[in-house]
């Protein structure tokens, strides 16, 4: 049997409803913040989550501005985003900091 497309998306947010959810409908062109508590099961709606510490730097990568992101007292480096989540991403981690590049 065929898991669910999103369903490593939908068994993280259940794993840790502090999670942000960030949507991108298809009939948009910018990326929001989602008023739901889960992330959309259907094929119309791109789903992404992230830890709330990360929200504003994924809000804004994900509409196209640049981001840096530093682990511990590193470096700042600036990152590219793409709209494919991954759990083993910085953005899931408690570790990095991010910000916007100005």
């Amino acid at each position: 049997m065929a898991k669910h497309k999103k369903y490593k998306m939908l068994l993280a947010k259940a794993d840790n409803m502090d999670l942000v959810i960030l949507l991108k409908y298809e009939s948009h062109y910018t990326w929001v913040k989602s008023p739901n508590s889960y992330p959309p099961n259907n094929d119309y709606t791109i789903g992404f989550l992230c830890l709330p510490k990360h929200e504003v730097a994924c809000l804004s990568a994900l509409n196209g501005s640049k981001i840096q992101i530093r682990e511990g007292e590193g470096d700042w480096v600036e990152v590219e985003l793409d709209s494919q989540w991954d759990k083993n991403q910085w953005y899931m981690s408690e570790r990095f900091d991010s910000r916007i590049v100005n």
